[in-house]
């Protein structure tokens, strides 16, 4: 392994490293470990997955308790179309204030960084697998429990006016005393807001996508409420209603087809 100056013009310089890994050149992330902006400090890296942000453990100084930080990643700096989405998240979830939804507590409008509470637990499709990393179905009293809340907080969304538009597992987090929060506001939509967006890969998550969010068409809680059916199907059945070899035949299947019964499952 070795280790190669930065020489990027999205990172300014601020990127942690750039290294080299079996000859392969690999850009990681915008934020520096032990960097400080302004209350926080910058502490561990949680996950790189996500598909704005990378998502850091930090410390808030003034209070002394851990906090969370969604970093948009550095390969998007310069994309202004995902800056202001990832500007509308943390905007968007400053306008709620739920106990199943996910709480911010600052915004860095200079470094694209969102400070949000820190979640204990894990996401619901990670909760969802066994230790044989398989797929399970819940209890019904498990589904129903963790629905309710997730209900709970699309309905407080949708009275101001928001649409999540990528409800599914991975957003949905499960706390140990079964505590559930909703994440990931970064498509969401104003409900009534002109739909000026050709529906495309990575605005949503095709296996949860309502027909009309396929289709392009205009958006409101109901898209949000199909995608919760989908997720309480895939709670108590341990099974997906539409799948497919590729993304296209998942899609079509959401428009044409009727949603199998659990019973024949």
């Amino acid at each position: 392994q070795s280790f190669n100056q930065c020489t990027t013009s999205t990172c300014f310089g601020k990127c942690y490293t750039i290294y080299t890994l079996h000859s392969e050149l690999k850009l990681v992330h915008s934020l520096e470990l032990q960097e400080i902006l302004g209350d926080f400090r910058i502490e561990a890296l949680i996950s790189d997955r996500g598909g704005m942000g990378d998502v850091f453990e930090a410390f808030q100084i003034s209070v002394k308790r851990k906090v969370a930080a969604k970093a948009l990643k550095s390969s998007f700096l310069h994309d202004q179309e995902i800056r202001r989405r990832f500007q509308e998240e943390a905007i968007f979830l400053a306008q709620l204030n739920h106990p199943n939804i996910v709480n911010v507590l600052a915004f860095d409008a200079d470094r694209l960084v969102i400070f949000m509470e820190f979640l204990e637990g894990q996401p619901l499709d990670h909760y969802l697998r066994d230790e044989a990393n398989l797929p399970q179905a819940l209890s019904v009293y498990k589904a129903l429990s963790i629905m309710e809340q997730v209900l709970a907080a699309l309905d407080h969304a949708h009275h101001h006016h928001l649409v999540h538009r990528d409800v599914k597992p991975g957003n949905i987090f499960v706390a140990p005393n079964g505590q559930v929060k909703l994440t990931d506001f970064g498509i969401a939509k104003i409900i009534g807001q002109e739909n000026l967006e050709t529906t495309r890969m990575g605005l949503g998550s095709p296996s949860y996508m309502a027909p009309e969010q396929i289709m392009g068409d205009v958006l409101d809680g109901r898209t949000d409420l199909y995608a919760a059916g989908i997720v309480l199907y895939q709670l108590l059945t341990g099974q997906m209603p539409f799948s497919g070899k590729t993304y296209e035949e998942i899609i079509v299947r959401h428009i044409q087809n009727p949603v199998p019964s659990p019973r024949e499952i």
